[in-house]
């Protein structure tokens, strides 16, 4: 409007600037709302919604539970270990199993590549393996009695499975990450954790002075100051032995050291309550702040478009 002279004209009907910002507000505040219940409502639930699908899909996509270069428990009896993944054909290459469904047995299974899929009603899974070999040990008493091998062109391993159904989970199902809670669930999580910080660094504190002692003190006493007491009196004072007084001044160091341990374990457990407070806070913050951009657009077009103009004029 600015660059066709549009706000001229207006401002020359009587059209105040006043008047002229109004409908950009207004436009302001409902991208302000918009995109604040997209970003606190919206995406925190179609984000955990979509966490649920790739979890339920990953029990009937067998492919989604192997990593490459890692050996996998897929099916109970069996880990393998594949090189080499292509999860949209459910293709492998370098495939190793190890079969251990036979307690009398030990097979290692290795081709060069390899097809996995499920059967149609999802009850068995069907591992296709071409140009490779099984190795297999027999024992007897926990020795090895007999060692076969087997060359293939192509094998076949049937197994059967449950619990690779496609049912769909319940929201409670897993839990939820930063990005799949809402602001006011963030905010919660925050100050919850860092109370806990607190409390936790308070209490070791009083800790110091009121902790109970073990029960092979040199004192009858289980109060630290009274015992820390008796240590610089039976070091100081008492008429002991130097092999007494090096007990006393080892025990106090001890003391020392231990109560040293406990103080900065205290300090790191604060450090990262507050380490994970400000990962919420952070989180809390990213759902107001493109929500506040827009309406701070809103709120600087006229005048910028206005200054723009000036400066034309000049």
């Amino acid at each position: 409007m600015t660059a066709s002279l549009e706000t001229v004209a207006m401002q020359a009907s009587g059209i105040s600037l006043r008047q002229l910002s109004l409908p950009v507000i207004f436009v302001g505040l409902i991208a302000f709302y918009l995109t604040e219940r997209v970003a606190n409502v919206m995406l925190p639930d179609a984000n955990h919604k979509w966490k649920l699908l790739l979890y339920d899909v990953s029990r009937i996509k067998p492919t989604i539970g192997l990593k490459e270069n890692e050996f996998t428990n897929l099916v109970e009896g069996y880990s393998i270990l594949v090189r080499k993944i292509n999860p949209d054909l459910g293709a492998m290459k370098g495939v190793t199993i190890y079969d251990y469904s036979n307690k009398n047995s030990l097979a290692t299974i290795m081709a060069d590549s390899a097809e996995i899929g499920f059967t149609y009603d999802v009850k068995f899974l069907v591992m296709k393996l071409y140009h490779g070999a099984v190795h297999t040990n027999y024992y007897e008493n926990k020795e090895i009695k007999k060692y076969e091998k087997i060359d293939f062109s192509e094998n076949r391993i049937i197994v059967r499975v449950e619990g690779f159904d496609l049912i769909r989970s319940d929201s409670g199902a897993l839990g939820r990450g930063d990005r799949e809670l809402s602001a006011t669930e963030l905010l919660k999580i925050a100050n919850k954790s860092l109370q806990q910080g607190e409390a936790e660094l308070l209490n070791n504190y009083k800790k110091l002075e009121l902790d109970i002692l073990s029960n092979d003190s040199l004192s009858s006493s289980n109060n630290l100051i009274q015992q820390r007491e008796y240590l610089i009196k039976k070091i100081v004072f008492d008429t002991q032995t130097s092999d007494e007084k090096i007990h006393a001044i080892k025990a106090s160091i001890e003391l020392s050291e231990k109560r040293g341990e406990e103080i900065l374990s205290t300090c790191s457990s604060y450090s990262n309550q507050d380490l994970l407070s400000r990962g919420y806070l952070v989180e809390y913050h990213k759902k107001y702040a493109m929500s506040a951009s827009a309406l701070l657009f809103a709120l600087l077009a006229v005048p910028i478009g206005m200054l723009i103009l000036l400066q034309e004029k000049k």
